[in-house]
């Protein structure tokens, strides 16, 4: 008798599940895996400077506004914030 299409999946589901488990059970060769990397010396200063979500937002806006050559409508629409946000934050932050 032919198999219905239910028996059919589940034939196709088992085997792809025994196919994955024979290969998740392949070791790799310590020679293939990739060697530890070695930690740095700390010189006690961090890494990567840290900036505040505000400067990002600030640099963001200016960016786009740069890009819209100056049109605060087109740059809004780019952000997808109000023009009347782009002012108020750059009204704001004039000094940075």
């Amino acid at each position: 008798a032919d198999a219905g299409p239910i028996e059919a999946a589940a034939r196709t589901a088992s085997a792809g599940v025994e196919a994955a488990s024979a290969a998740a059970s392949t070791a790799v060769p310590a020679a293939a895996a990739p060697a530890a990397m070695p930690s740095p010396a700390w010189s006690g200063e961090p890494a990567v400077v840290q900036r505040s979500l505000e400067d990002m937002e600030i640099e963001a806006i200016r960016h786009a506004v740069e890009q819209a050559h100056g049109n605060i409508s087109e740059a809004s629409k780019r952000l997808g914030i109000s023009r009347n946000t782009i002012y108020r934050k750059l009204r704001w932050n004039v000094a940075r």
